[in-house]
């Protein structure tokens, strides 16, 4: 998963759903002040863990990295 995310580059100002077609979909969709927050999240003490979060602004572009963890 970390790859996809790497691929992306620099992720301001692209539409979510460009986003979502390169990575898939968010485990969670939340609202949060003036836009939205996608999260990918997989826990696995077997298969390794990631969680990515991207802010989304009310246009649906996105603002820019909340979590990005991958062990």
């Amino acid at each position: 998963m970390a790859n996809k995310f790497v691929k992306l580059g620099n992720i301001k100002g692209k539409p979510i759903s460009e986003i979502v077609k390169k990575v898939g979909k968010p485990n969670s969709i939340s609202a949060m002040a003036g836009g939205q927050l996608y999260q990918w999240i997989k826990t696995s003490i077997f298969f390794g863990s990631y969680h990515y979060g991207i802010s989304v602004d009310a246009d649906g572009n996105a603002i820019g990295y909340t979590h990005q963890y991958t062990k």
